[in-house]
């Protein structure tokens, strides 16, 4: 998808959520901000800031696609299974790139960015970006992808992490139960976004919903912080799946 007629010259972000069910069989390519001018190569419809996945279901970030610079390992270990929120940020005045995997919940929303999980990638002289593209490379990547963000700052892309309550829901009328792997809300109709958070507060699955069902096939065992908001206001409760 395009930005705009014009190439963006400033840092640009991108954020999702996402579970990849099982990893591919060679390197390949989840994710791509789109590059429409370059000082090494010539032409249109180059990428940057190529979020991968490997053979063993690590994350990588290969800044340019040109065979100019190797990818560079984001995660130590396998995300196969596990729902992990990404950020990205290219700033197209350095060339370099800075990935943030499952930030601190406290970080979220914040007018500054924490210290990346993996900081200054240098790639090839991208100069302006006006894109953004989920791409597959050599293999194929089965994954669950929600929420994804795109903007000029952290804050913009990444969800406020406050619970405080701005209106009037009451704990008497709500309650929220994981049953098998569904996570049932009642007592609360209409439009609501449903937020999850590990017990170490990562952000972990975010949905807009209008029913009472939110799909948690791809959640681990355990006990979870589940934000409610609509309109009435926000709050939060604690949630176990078994």
């Amino acid at each position: 998808m395009g930005f705009s007629t014009t190439d963006i010259t400033s840092a640009i972000y991108y954020s999702f959520l996402m579970n990849v069910a099982t990893a591919p069989t060679a390197t390949t390519r989840v994710a791509s901000l789109i590059g429409t001018t370059r000082t090494d190569v010539s032409g249109l419809g180059t990428y940057t800031s190529n979020l991968q996945i490997d053979a063993s279901g690590k994350i990588l970030l290969a800044p340019d696609n040109n065979g100019i610079t190797l990818a560079t390992a984001i995660t130590t270990s396998s995300v196969v299974g596990t729902t992990v929120f990404v950020v990205v940020k290219y700033d197209p005045s350095t060339y370099k790139t800075d990935v943030w995997v499952n930030p601190a919940a406290a970080d979220l929303g914040t007018a500054s960015a924490p210290t990346p999980t993996k900081a200054d990638i240098v790639g090839g002289a991208t100069t302006g970006t006006n894109g953004f593209t989920f791409k597959t490379g050599l293999g194929v990547v089965n994954a669950e992808i929600d929420e994804l963000r795109i903007g000029s700052s952290w804050a913009q892309v990444t969800p406020a992490a406050s619970t405080s309550i701005i209106g009037a829901i009451s704990d008497d009328a709500v309650s929220v139960s994981f049953k098998g792997n569904s996570l049932e809300i009642s007592g609360m109709d209409g439009s609501k976004l449903v937020s999850l958070y590990s017990a170490d507060g990562k952000l972990v699955k975010s949905v807009s919903t209008e029913g009472n069902q939110v799909n948690a096939a791809g959640l681990q065992t355990g006990i979870y912080i589940v934000k409610l908001s609509s309109a009435k206001g926000a709050k939060s409760y604690k949630a176990v799946k078994k």
